[in-house]
């Protein structure tokens, strides 16, 4: 899996990911929840804590609709 483009703003992100056929978008969303509060957490007791809400939302786009 590998993040084509990523951006957002203070209190939420967008990303644009290229995915297999071994990982669900679900799973993916609950390993990067996991894995960037790890991150944040080991950044320092300065960090702002991440806060992530219980619900998302994501889309899928074929390869013929994307265009960089």
């Amino acid at each position: 899996m590998s993040s084509l483009i990523v951006g957002g703003v203070e209190d939420h992100i967008h990303m644009l990911c290229r995915f297999g056929r071994t990982i669900t978008q679900a799973e993916w969303v609950k390993e990067l929840k996991r894995v960037s509060q790890r991150l944040a957490q080991g950044a320092g007791p300065t960090t702002t804590p991440i806060e992530w809400q219980g619900g998302y939302a994501d889309f899928s786009v074929s390869q013929s609709n994307w265009s960089r």
